[in-house]
């Protein structure tokens, strides 16, 4: 027997274990009664009654992008439309750094914390918890057009959601600037600089562009790597501050970030009478406190760092000044021809999604803040034990737009290596297992190192495991007294032992009692997720008929996407998702060219025919055939990351359906090529232009442009416009071919633009002069357009067989606009499997495109040949290896000459007769010629013909005998 106290301590513990037994038990039946009750039996509605109700074309697209993005990554990654996929198609998981397998759950060992590049990545979980508002669907048939509303390579509607939101966050003043659109901000630093830059003055010494150190470096690049004539990089403000006779010289172009990358340091220009571009990226609430709205003549914001979407390539500059913003614009519009309108539409939905959060449990503010301040704080706590290395110091501040004082939260640690032996703080830190970004990059001295914090959490948790690293074991073991431990918080002897039996006892209990409650804390947890994942995340349907069964985030998108194509336009126009609207916000028709109304039902009288543009806008029936099909929807975190698979800043996957569809048709060799993206064939212009020339040998003489009139007038105008000292512009490619040779003893090659069919005049072309660097642009090499004799293998297409040629143009495009928008690509992927899904049936868009085209060819013909005052371009029929048969003519466009001796100009002879063409001198031809476009909607050829048509039976009025008649 036991008796006495012993006996009754175990009473009261056996007792003691009960309640908490009982106890736990409670909260557990609990927990799943309250979690039936609010997940199960009443779950969240995830979609609005009736959605998916009557859906049909959307539909599939969105099913698609429910079961991508259903696929798990372990939370270590994630699948996306236009990423890597397995032999059967399938898409799979692209994971973060540190982590891999099929599913991303494997660690790798020994890995290094990437903090290299400001990769926004931190937002994408903000825009997975808000998934449904964030999506957003595009239809095949979207924006066709290169204009927008009004005619404009740029989104008003767009524009009015950007300045209501510097409106209601307070970090700008916007309403007396004007907004200029760019391929991200990235591409507008170069189009201010030739925005402020002397306006081609050859008397007028060039702009100096400056900077104070630390600074964003892509500055310095890319004023370099253009090296246009009006503007030089002259240096840091520094050098400029200790020498003011240097200010008398010509133009200051004065970078200035604020935030400041690297070092968030607040800061203003520093030169008297500078021009100032202050660059405010990372001027938003969650990045750093906003004292007052920014009110400088120009400033640069980017949506990269506002919402995390880099990969959408789109930032804006809001400039005071009309005439540098109409510089800026036409930078823009020459270089890419405005930014993409997918990505347009999709930061518009973006945009609206963080208005309507704003100040409330939601806010992309709060959630961005709440990130990188628990960030900075984490950081900042390993590193202030340090003696090894320090980052920069930074205070509480008051914000206006959060109405408090709010600690830092940096976009990035500007670390400084403190001891005299660490020479290189980036090697320093990459010995520890660290990637950063030298401060040398900054000119900020190599003793400094840039670590990003703005990447996804699996990359910070490794930062801070290395940075660890460097602080404990090495710092402290290396620093530490002779004979002295570098363990620290190694409790006494004294205090770990525990001697006689009713402290053991006690511990026993402890150990007991703490090892029940943690299981009933974890039997609770458990049964929390259970009923979170069984009974939350299956909820019934609201949609009927099987229709938008199983969908969540993505039925409320195509549910929107569907509703605005139903509009009625009367044939004659289109509604978009980021097109104009009405006062109560709803949107409206845009009408095409002589249409009007708000269903775009009345003809506008006496309307003039408008055969300006190339606009293809004549397939939009085929894509409004195939809208299933061609439906793509875009996540709200779709490629938030400025790369993509394989740390490219181009798919893949695109890469792969391209070359599928050039065998496929058969206008292409490809196997031996390299394929170079860009935003639009436009951009490639340039981008060929600057791989082809001298690479910056100031000794060599400059590469002479030419092409072969009549000739496609982008290559002049943009070899022109941004006019780099290591080529020049030299017209026409006949003058050369007739000239004896002196002028070519003193070039430093030649570069000949070849556009096969041609534009204006759909001829067939080779290069004119021996021994040129071609650069063949095949922009209507396909079967729809013109035939096929073979496929074609020159050297530079948009493809190119030397790899030196191909990074030097895949660089041009990096360090412009950091490649093609990752929405474009995306949206294109889906429409080259359309196209491919298709070849050779009755679905085929190259038997659509031809069918319109040589209806539209025969038409016009029929009417202009019974004319003597205009003539068009002689066209026969071809073999066409796709269709394997002979096909009549099918142009882009009519090259129509005036043949009457009065008619000295041809564009103003159609412009009397109501029809808007393009001047032959555009073309490098005379002023007898002029360009039709026939690629647009079918009312605009249709109104085309009536003018022609018009014009014609004018002109046999006029020379009809006299007493005659012209009936």
């Amino acid at each position: 027997m036991e008796t006495g106290r012993h006996r009754s301590e175990r009473s009261v513990v056996s007792a003691g274990l009960g309640l908490h037994v009982l106890l736990c038990s409670s909260l557990l039946l609990n927990a799943l009664f309250f979690a039936y009750h609010f997940l199960g039996a009443s779950p969240p509605p995830t979609t609005t009654p009736g959605l998916g109700d009557g859906l049909s074309w959307a539909l599939q697209a969105a099913r698609e992008a429910e079961a991508v993005a259903a696929i798990d990554c372990s939370g270590h990654g994630n699948v996306f439309l236009d990423g890597i996929a397995d032999e059967d198609g399938r898409p799979g998981c692209e994971c973060h750094s540190c982590f891999t397998g099929p599913n991303c759950s494997v660690r790798k060992p020994n890995c290094n914390a990437d903090a290299d590049s400001g990769d926004p990545v931190f937002m994408e979980p903000y825009w997975k918890r808000h998934a449904a508002a964030g999506a957003v669907v595009f239809s095949g048939w979207h924006r066709l057009s290169y204009i927008t509303t009004d005619g404009l390579f740029h989104s008003i509607e767009l524009e009015r959601q950007i300045r209501r939101l510097h409106n209601a966050v307070g970090n700008a003043v916007v309403d007396d600037k004007y907004i200029v659109y760019g391929t991200g901000s990235i591409q507008l630093i170069n189009a201010l600089v030739y925005a402020l830059s002397p306006e081609g003055n050859a008397s007028s010494p060039p702009a100096s562009v400056v900077a104070t150190a630390p600074y964003y470096n892509t500055y310095k690049m890319q004023t370099d790597m253009f090296d246009g004539r009006e503007y030089r990089w002259d240096g840091t403000t520094a050098a400029w501050a200790n020498n003011g006779s240097r200010n008398s010289t010509g133009d200051v172009i004065e970078f200035v970030t604020s935030p400041n990358n690297p070092d968030t340091a607040f800061r203003r220009p520093v030169l008297d009478g500078s021009m100032a571009v202050v660059d405010h990226a990372y001027y938003w609430p969650h990045l750093t406190h906003i004292p007052a709205p920014a009110d400088d003549d120009v400033m640069l914001f980017t949506t990269s760092k506002l919402s995390g979407h880099a990969g959408s390539r789109f930032g804006w500059a809001l400039i005071r000044d009309k005439n540098v913003a109409k510089r800026a614009g036409d930078y823009v519009g020459q270089s890419t021809m405005g930014v993409s309108r997918d990505t347009q539409l999709r930061i518009m939905k973006i945009i609206k999604v963080i208005l309507a959060n704003l100040h409330s449990k939601d806010d992309i503010f709060a959630f961005g803040y709440d990130v990188m301040s628990s960030r900075w704080s984490r950081l900042n706590a390993v590193v202030s034990r340090s003696t090894r290395i320090s980052l920069q110091k930074m205070q509480p501040e008051y914000c206006t737009y959060f109405s408090k004082i709010r600690e830092p939260s940096p976009a990035y640690a500007w670390v400084k290596c403190e001891w005299e032996e660490d020479v290189d703080c980036q090697e320093t830190l990459l010995a520890a297992g660290i990637i950063s970004r030298s401060g040398t990059n900054y000119e900020g001295g190599s003793q400094y190192a840039r670590l990003s914090l703005l990447k996804p959490q699996d990359d910070f948790d490794m930062l801070l495991e290395r940075m660890a690293d460097i602080v404990e074991p090495i710092e402290e073991h290396s620093r530490a007294p002779d004979g002295s431990s570098s363990i620290r918080d190694v409790p006494p002897t004294a205090e770990i032992m525990d001697t006689g039996r009713h402290r053991s006892e006690r511990s026993v209990v402890s150990a007991g009692l703490g090892l029940h409650v943690l299981l009933c804390s974890l039997l609770l947890l458990n049964a929390l997720f259970f009923a979170y994942h069984f009974l939350r995340a299956s909820p019934p349907t609201t949609t009927t008929s099987g229709l938008g069964e199983g969908l969540s985030w993505a039925l409320q998108a195509a549910t929107e996407a569907e509703a605005l194509a139903a509009i009625d336009c009367s044939g004659h126009g289109n509604v978009f998702l980021d097109g104009i609207t009405d006062e109560d916000g709803r949107p409206g028709c845009e009408c095409n060219s002589c249409f009007t109304g708000p269903d775009c039902s009345v003809r506008t009288p006496n309307c003039t025919a408008d055969a300006d543009s190339g606009d293809p806008v004549f397939m939009e029936p085929y894509w409004k055939r195939h809208a299933t099909a061609s439906a793509v929807v875009f996540s709200g975190w779709h490629r938030l990351s400025y790369i993509t698979t394989d740390g490219l800043f181009h798919s893949n996957e695109l890469d792969r359906q391209i070359r599928r569809l050039h065998k496929a048709v058969g206008n292409a060799l490809v196997d031996d090529k390299y394929m170079v993206f860009g935003s639009g064939s436009s951009q490639l212009i340039n981008a060929l232009v600057y791989a082809l020339s001298p690479e910056g040998n100031a000794s060599s003489p400059p590469a002479i442009v030419i092409a072969s009139a009549p000739y496609y007038s982008a290559y002049e105008m943009q070899t022109v416009m941004f006019d780099g000292r290591e080529y020049r512009w030299d017209g026409n490619a006949a003058a050369w071919s007739n000239n004896n040779g002196p002028r070519n003893s003193t070039n430093g090659g030649f570069m000949e633009f070849v556009t096969v069919p041609n534009n204006p005049d759909a001829a067939f072309r080779k290069p004119v002069l021996a021994g040129s660097s071609a650069v063949y642009d095949h922009a209507y090499y396909w079967p729809h357009l013109t035939h096929i004799p073979a496929p074609a293998d020159e050297d530079v297409v948009l493809f190119t067989t030397d790899e030196n040629v191909a990074k030097r143009a895949e660089y041009y495009v990096k360090m412009s606009t950091m490649g093609a928008s990752r929405d474009t690509q995306l949206r294109i992927l889906k429409i080259i499997k359309v196209i491919l899904a298709n070849l050779h049936s009755k679905d085929d868009i190259f038997f659509f495109g031809h069918d319109v085209m040589r209806s539209k060819w025969r038409r016009l013909n029929a009417v202009v040949s019974r004319s003597n005052r205009i003539s068009l371009q002689k066209m026969a029929p071809h073999y066409c290896t796709y269709f394997k048969r002979t096909r009549e003519p099918s142009p882009a466009y009519a090259w129509v000459k005036c043949e009457w001796e009065e008619d000295v100009d041809c564009q103003e002879t159609l412009q009397a007769a109501g029809i808007i063409s393009r001047s032959g001198t555009l073309f490098g031809a005379g002023t007898r010629h002029t360009r039709l476009s026939i690629l647009k909607t079918q009312d605009d050829f249709d109104v085309l013909l009536e003018r022609i048509t018009d014009f014609v039976d004018a002109e046999k009025r006029s020379r009809a005998p006299a007493g005659s008649s012209s009936m």
